[in-house]
């Protein structure tokens, strides 16, 4: 026996290639087994795949570790004990069947670290178990614990790559090819790397004895087994995928051939030029083309022209991919119309589209039976309209009552809209307490009973019937009619009218209605049809209206025989008959029917006639009235101080009245005159008309325009001025009617020029005046300033010096010139704005408040000297900016501050504010002095005028509110006052805002 050392250093290069090779086989089958796990359902269970997924990954690890281990070269001959092999296979499926059924537990990240911490672990204890084995575990001598941390961190995070590409293409359930292979590299690479990292130089020593027998022969065998085992495996599991997907494609061709041939509907494929390649039998059965006939057709071709943009829009959509839907109407072959709800469905194949398919479904009957719902829908509202009450229906959605219908005669008298009721509880439209009265009642209604009540809103009292409408022992609605009884000696007879509204509401909400057979037959009727014609309830009953004997005449008086009855006309012709006006005589009384008729069909049969009428008698007075009201009307433009004339849109004359002709001196009478052209008219006024022509185009061009045209001048050649009014009378949104007005206003253009020749006269004085007043204001202006000049020259002489006496003589002939100078000057100001406007004034931005506090500082001598007190109401972090001229501004607050001052009392105040409303910015100056009173106010601004409180204790010359009104208006402002005799006064300055 012979002890030896070794260090496996080399590798034969044949037995690597064959390792790697077998670790990605292993890999790839057990993903690909794993993968049937998760999404196969037949030939074998999920636990059998789960198995066999486990067992081929144990086996592809153990086969890959000892192929590499018998390409080791160590120089010397090497064997392998028997019990660690074993061991070692052992190891390796159960480990990779704990690693699955972590992996398989749960898609979060810890379950898939867990898991690959486990295959790591598991793979490291196979290659040292299998290290062991050589010759019974003595050929280890040393392992370095560095290659085994790292050989087991590396892989284990290379196989939870693996793992988590694998589950996530399973969670996105399209787990495809690449996905599979990409998973199985790295899963093959974490167990290649726990293996090769850790025989990197690998050393130990091995006994060995002459002539040992060999039993490497045994891993040779084991080897060979499981690649067989995995091979087998890798064709078997191809053979089912293969025969599953030959399965896959029969059933998926079976179901498209079954969905296509058996479908009730219309189907047909159509190519991308929009021809159809295949359709079923139904489409054929339907339109009445053979499918021969239907092949290489163009789709379009068989609808209307009228449904090609939409047809058209539809292969847009699903050229691009996507499914479109719409309605048309397609032609058979034999030209029948028919309804269809058609969708476009495109046929792609990795993303290449191949075709589309068209499935029409016939509407036919549905849109016939929805037109024949929208005329009975009019018909019905337009009965219900004219009830001489109100109904309303509402429904109890999520606990709430919900109104959905509200109409009637009464709804424009109540003063509650249509829209503010419908769709909406009764506390969004009613006062608070009202809604929770009248929700009582709705509550009790809605469990079953019958309920009557009486209400009061905007002054019109009601009496209200409340009636569920039920269905196997629940209310599905319930249906009100409200009566007016404000008088309440009729309460009876409309209560008992209303019950009979309300009856026929819940069979064909009409007034009156009769059912009758193809024979005439009555199969059922109310009782305000025999009311309506006077016949006993039961005797109508049983009658047959062929019999029927009554005294019927039309609108014009003559009779209206019994085969003309709208009833019999729908039974011969199966068409409605509406609005029929029918009169009926009885015991010397006349009433008036309108008669509306539709025909029943059952299965597409006639099986009778439903009739549906109403008293209009009221209806047929009130025209009458309405006649009455037409003539009062026409009296009325016959003796209009104007000329009329009417014409329809066909520029007919439809009416003239006898001044028109009059004024236009035309030769025909009022009678021809109805019927012409308008152009043969205008063709007569060639003797007063100076453009005869141009006024024929301004009159179409009028007409054209569609537009209201007032006071419109025309001048005549006899010297006559006219006004033409024009206005179009629309009737339906479309001009029906041309209204034209004409007025001789000869003498008021006389009038009128006579006046404005008296305004030019006056402001020629006015400027005459001012012309005087301001040379003689210049005038005197050279004599008073000698005046001026010489007294204050005396004043200033003390050689020799002035007497006391004589002082106060040249004082009073200094302060008499200075108050006239003043006065002169306002003369100057004043005369200079009469000629002036504001393009005279240096205008330019001015920040008001500042304005106003520097004008008011100016202020303190006189503020002092009868110790008045000044209050500013602004604030300095405000600006307000004006646009105005700041001389002419200034004299104006100035002005107004002087007459604060002058007119106040001894310690009273002045308040000066500053403020923007409207986009204007004001100036307010307010005082506590004499005031102004109420009779004065109105003259305050006029030239020269003095208030009767002051003018005999204050000096003063008129001027100065004058021309402040005057230089404000002309920058574009208003000067307002407002006061009370004794307390005061308050002048309001406002220029537009810069």
């Amino acid at each position: 026996m012979t002890e030896v050392s070794f260090m496996y250093t080399h590798l034969y290069g044949l037995s690597i290639i064959l390792s790697i090779f077998i670790a990605l086989v292993a890999a790839y089958t057990s993903i690909d087994l794993l993968e049937k796990v998760y999404t196969k359902k037949q030939y074998f269970t999920r636990e059998f795949w789960a198995v066999v997924a486990a067992v081929t990954l144990g086996v592809g690890v153990w086969s890959m570790h000892f192929i590499s281990m018998l390409g080791y070269n160590s120089h010397h001959h090497t064997q392998h004990a028997i019990s660690p092999i074993i061991l070692s296979i052992v190891f390796s499926i159960l480990f990779s069947s704990l690693t699955l059924l972590i992996i398989m537990k749960s898609t979060s990240y810890l379950h898939s670290i867990f898991g690959s911490l486990s295959f790591g672990v598991g793979v490291s204890i196979l290659h040292y178990a299998g290290l062991m084995s050589m010759h019974g575990g003595e050929a280890v001598d040393v392992f370095n614990i560095t290659q085994v941390l790292v050989g087991l961190i590396s892989g284990s995070i290379l196989a939870f790559i693996g793992f988590r590409i694998f589950r996530t293409s399973i969670e996105g359930t399209n787990v495809t090819l690449s996905h599979k292979v990409v998973s199985s590299i790295f899963l093959a690479a974490s167990y290649l790397a726990i293996h090769y990292i850790g025989m990197y130089h690998f050393h130990g020593h091995v006994t060995t004895t002459p002539h040992t027998p060999s039993n490497n022969s045994l891993i040779v065998y084991g080897i060979t087994i499981s690649v067989l085992f995995i091979f087998i495996l890798v064709i078997i599991t191809s053979y089912l995928d293969r025969r599953t997907v030959i399965h896959a494609k029969r059933m998926s061709e079976l179901h498209a051939n079954s969905l296509f041939d058996s479908n009730p509907n219309l189907v047909c494929t159509l190519d991308k030029d929009g021809l159809i390649t295949k359709s079923n039998h139904v489409f054929s059965l339907v339109t009445g083309f053979s499918e021969k006939e239907l092949q290489a057709q163009r789709y379009i071709d068989l609808f209307e022209c009228a449904y090609f943009s939409a047809i058209n829009q539809a292969m847009e959509t699903s050229l691009e991919g996507s499914t479109a839907h719409y309605t048309a109407t397609l032609r058979s072959k034999t030209g029948k119309e028919l309804y269809v709800n058609v969708t476009h469905i495109p046929i792609k194949y990795r993303n290449r589209l191949l075709g589309i398919n068209v499935i029409a479904n016939d509407i036919t009957e549905h849109e016939v039976m929805k037109r024949q719902l929208l005329s009975s829908e009019m018909t019905l509202k337009n009965t219900i309209q004219n009830i001489e009450g109100f109904v309303v229906k509402f429904k109890k959605i999520h606990g709430q009552f919900i109104h959905t219908y509200y109409r009637g005669e009464l709804v424009d008298r109540i003063g509650l809209k249509e829209e503010e009721v419908l769709g909406k509880r009764m506390d969004e439209f009613l006062p608070k307490e009202l809604a929770l009265k009248k929700t009582t009642f709705y509550n009790e209604a809605w469990s079953g009973k019958t309920v009557h009540y009486e209400g009061e809103f905007n002054g019109l009292r009601y009496y209200m019937s409340l009636k569920p409408v039920m269905e196997n022992g629940q209310t599905l609605e319930v249906v009100g009619s409200a009566i007016n009884i404000t008088d309440r000696e009729m309460i009876k007879a409309k209560f008992l009218e209303n019950e009979i509204l309300y009856r026929s509401i819940l069979t064909t909400m009409t007034e009156g209605v009769i059912v009758i057979d193809t024979e005439g037959k009555v199969i059922t009727a109310n009782e305000q049809a025999a009311d309506l014609l006077h016949i006993p309830y039961a005797e109508l009953i049983a009658m047959n209206l062929y019999q029927l004997n009554r005294d019927f005449i039309y609108e014009n008086g003559a009779p209206f025989p019994n085969e003309n009855f709208p009833c019999f006309v729908t039974l011969n012709t199966k068409k409605a008959q509406h609005n029929i006006i029918m009169g009926i005589r009885y015991n010397r009384q006349l009433s008036w029917l309108s008669i509306n008729t539709e025909a029943l069909f059952y299965k597409g049969r006639l099986s009778g006639s439903v009739i549906t009428f109403s008293d209009i008698t009221v209806s047929k007075q009130e025209q009458n009235q309405l006649k009455e009201k037409n003539a009062y009307l026409a009296n009325l433009i016959e003796n209009d101080p104007s000329g009329i004339i009417v014409i329809n849109k066909e520029r007919k004359i439809i009416y003239a009245n006898k001044l028109f002709i009059k004024m236009f001196s035309l030769p025909i009478s009022q009678k021809d005159l109805v019927g012409k052209a308008t152009q043969d008219i205008i063709q007569q006024y060639g003797q007063i008309m100076p453009d005869l022509k141009g006024y024929s185009t301004a009159v179409e061009k009028t007409i054209m325009n569609q537009e209201i045209v007032l006071n419109e001048e025309i001048k005549l050649l006899d010297g006559r001025v006219l006004e033409r009014d024009y206005i179009p009378i629309k009737d339906n949104e479309s001009i029906d009617v041309h209204f034209w007005k004409f007025r001789d206003v000869t003498y008021q253009k006389q009038m009128e020029q006579s006046l404005r020749q008296a305004v030019k006269d006056a402001e020629e004085g006015i400027k005459a005046k001012t012309d005087f007043l301001s040379n003689i204001s210049h005038e005197l202006r050279t004599p008073l300033n000698s005046i001026l000049g010489f007294a204050q020259l005396l004043l200033l002489e003390n050689k020799p010096p002035l007497t006391g006496a004589q002082t106060s003589k040249v004082k009073r002939i200094k302060n008499s010139g200075v108050h006239l100078l003043n006065l002169i000057n306002d003369i100057l100001d004043l005369t200079r704005t009469y000629k002036a406007d504001s393009s005279n004034f240096h205008m330019e931005e001015i920040e008001l408040s500042g304005f106003a506090k520097q004008a008011a500082r100016n202020m303190t001598p006189l503020l002092k000297e009868k110790e008045l007190r000044l209050i500013l109401h602004m604030n300095s972090d405000t600006q307000y900016y004006v646009h105005a001229d700041p001389t002419r501004l200034r004299q104006v607050i100035m002005n107004l501050l002087t007459n604060a001052v002058k007119y106040n009392v001894d310690g009273g105040q002045i308040s000066i504010d500053v403020f923007e409303q409207n986009e204007y910015i004001f100036v307010k100056i307010e005082d506590t002095g004499v005031g102004i009173s109420l009779e004065d106010q109105p003259q305050i601004f006029d030239h020269f005028f003095r208030s009767s409180l002051v003018k005999d204790e204050v000096e003063g010359s008129g001027i100065g509110l004058a021309l402040a009104k005057q230089l404000i208006e002309a920058m574009g402002g208003k000067i307002t006052v407002t006061s009370e005799s004794g307390k005061g006064s308050c002048f309001m300055i406002s220029l537009p805002k810069q």
